[in-house]
């Protein structure tokens, strides 16, 4: 009798840890999908949210058209100009000045776009929450920088930086202001 009791445990106990491996396995499977995209995410995207879907474009006029926006173009290596679909469409100018990399961006909107999560005044929040309208560059680390701006037709702008001098980011946000 105890030989069958132990037998009917042990067959219900094989059976239950079977299940619950094949369990774990997908959910294995999804953390590996996780881990796929999370390792093909730049630093720099890593750090700024869930992504909005991007279109890459030829031209800041292309930029300035569909975003409705009139941002200035950039004396720059690595230019890259595309439009952010969120809300409002989000004209994004991306470049890297004296090796620093730097995301220039406009659009039609009082909310945040600047993309950037940081530790402002103790707590992490949007860049574009913590640093008031028309604030001068605010550093967010040393090397790290954040400057937004509103013209009288209410087009917000930003810029931001991750790896630059403060007086190239200063002189940046100074040309495209």
């Amino acid at each position: 009798m105890k030989k069958r009791v132990i037998i009917l445990l042990s067959a219900a106990l094989i059976a239950v840890s079977l299940f619950f491996c094949s369990c774990d396995w997908e959910i294995n499977g999804i953390k590996e999908s996780v881990q796929k995209e999370i390792n093909n995410t730049s630093p720099t995207e890593a750090k700024t949210g869930i992504a909005n879907p991007v279109e890459i474009q030829d031209s800041i006029d292309e930029v300035n058209e569909k975003a409705g926006t009139e941002m200035k173009d950039v004396d720059a290596e690595d230019v890259v100009y595309s439009i952010i679909k969120a809300d409002v469409v989000i004209g994004q100018v991306q470049f890297t000045y004296k090796d620093a990399d730097f995301t220039y961006r406009a659009a039609k909107t009082e909310d945040d776009i600047s993309g950037v999560y940081a530790e402002f005044d103790g707590e992490i929040q949007a860049a574009g929450d913590a640093v008031a309208k028309n604030q001068s560059p605010k550093a967010i680390s040393d090397t790290e920088f954040y400057a937004r701006w509103f013209t009288d037709d209410n087009v917000q702008y930003s810029l931001y930086s991750d790896g630059a001098v403060r007086a190239d980011f200063e002189m940046m946000y100074d040309e495209l202001k």
